[in-house]
């Protein structure tokens, strides 16, 4: 048979696992519109989720209620919840730090900003690739999945509301 959720979970609330506080934080329209982060209180872990692709350029789901702007703002809700020595756990990438997650917070408003000025200025797609507006993070950023052009791409739909 199927199994039904038992728990729902709304801002803050909190569940006890193994002795655990566990405290679950929906952040909307981020990776998808339904993702959750939760931290562990006593253990001072935070698992991020699909929130925190950590030192790459995030998959931000624009078909599935995924924004930039509401990446970020999860983002920084994973951040505030951190405290200097909390570990937390990315869905994607390596144990990460409040630093780690602050990183992935600056790199996307400044690419953000990288293409929403190319966008202000009347460029096409193929025109702002071209200018390879985010030469800056390739190196650093760029993996298999979300590659520099692609990132470009998630920022250009999300700016301009354009579907493949």
């Amino acid at each position: 048979g199927a199994f039904l959720p038992t728990v729902s979970v709304s801002h803050g609330d909190a569940a006890t696992m193994n002795g655990e506080i566990a405290r679950f934080y929906h952040t909307p329209s981020a990776h998808t519109g339904g993702d959750i982060f939760v931290v562990f209180e006593g253990a001072d872990v935070i698992h991020a989720g699909d929130l925190l692709f950590s030192g790459m350029f995030p998959y931000i789901d624009l078909d599935n209620g995924g924004t930039v702007e509401g990446m970020i703002a999860g983002l920084q809700a994973v951040a505030d919840a951190a405290g200097p020595d909390t570990q937390i756990i990315p869905g994607h990438g390596p144990l990460s730090t409040k630093a780690d997650v602050e990183a992935s917070i600056v790199m996307l408003i400044e690419t953000r900003a990288a293409i929403s000025e190319r966008v202000a200025q009347g460029m096409s797609y193929e025109e702002i690739l071209a200018t390879d507006p985010l030469a800056d993070w390739h190196e650093a950023w760029n993996w298999g999945f979300i590659t520099t052009e692609r990132m470009i791409w998630t920022h250009y739909r999300d700016i301009t509301g354009e579907t493949p």
